[in-house]
């Protein structure tokens, strides 16, 4: 009677493969995880230029600025940003009341931040704040960049009603840096006061 030859795998070789199937697994999750921060670093960067712009266009179209029982003709428009936050706030300062309402609260992609931005006039240096208004004003889109450190004013609102102020305010330039939390990576977006343009890189 002859023994039969029994085929199959020892217990080594199944640990050697399921040892290289643990280390092929962590190098795709690892590799999944950077590239979700890039994509989601270009998109804050995208969607912060959209809503630069879309903001730009809702005081050129002289839209409503619409909040709970307001609803009136515009005087400006603007963005709200601070350092460190994971989102930031479109407001509007209608004509009617001169009241600043919140429009919309625009949340940055999932650990994506403002990690930095930075102020100055337009042809000179910038210096790190902890907070910045962009707005524009109606008709003609003009921006005006208020910060915490300008002593003109003590709000963006009082700023309106100061004419020195409001020109310091026109002549700048801001550089907001996005961040993401997991691999440090940033993306620039740069606004140019003078000439209205946004820009990013």
């Amino acid at each position: 009677m002859t023994k039969q030859k029994q085929q199959g795998f020892t217990i080594i070789e199944l640990l050697v493969v399921i040892a290289i199937m643990g280390t092929l697994a962590t190098i795709f999750v690892a590799n999944y995880n950077q590239q979700g921060a890039v994509r989601n670093l270009k998109i804050a960067q995208s969607q912060l230029v959209t809503n630069i712009r879309k903001t730009q266009s809702y005081i050129l179209s002289s839209r409503n600025v619409v909040s709970g029982s307001v609803n009136a003709p515009p005087r400006y428009y603007m963005l709200s940003m601070q350092t460190d936050a994971s989102q930031y706030v479109q407001q509007g300062i209608d004509s009617s009341t001169n009241g600043v309402s919140d429009i919309e609260t625009i949340k940055l992609p999932q650990d994506i931040v403002i990690s930095q931005i930075s102020v100055g006039p337009s042809n000179g240096v910038l210096a790190n704040v902890p907070s910045i208004i962009v707005g524009y004003s109606a008709p003609f889109g003009k921006m005006y960049v208020y910060t915490q450190n300008d002593n003109c004013a003590t709000s963006f609102l009082v700023a309106t009603k100061n004419a020195p102020c409001l020109l310091k305010l026109g002549d700048r330039q801001v550089v907001v840096t996005l961040m993401s939390r997991k691999t440090s990576a940033t993306k620039i977006v740069t606004l140019l006061g003078v000439a209205g343009t946004v820009n990013s890189n």
